[in-house]
């Protein structure tokens, strides 16, 4: 049903804001800036595994290799 579909995007859109608020995080630990829209302006970021992103931020040097790593993965 509509409402069922709904909550499951409401319950994928929370984790892909919770997943990003970790990785910029992360990322600011690591000494590595990023833009204010990172990691929302990734292509294929919300979608990417769990494990693929987590690989990308401990990985990526910067915002373009995080970005190549995603789309890679």
């Amino acid at each position: 049903s509509f409402r069922d579909e709904s909550r499951a995007e409401g319950k994928v859109e929370g984790r892909s804001e919770g997943r990003a608020k970790t990785v910029r995080e992360l990322l600011r630990l690591r000494g590595i800036a990023v833009s204010e829209a990172f990691p929302e302006n990734v292509p294929g970021f919300a979608e990417a595994p769990e494990e693929v992103a987590a690989a990308a931020t401990l990985a990526c040097e910067s915002e373009e290799d995080f970005r190549a790593r995603i789309r890679g993965g």
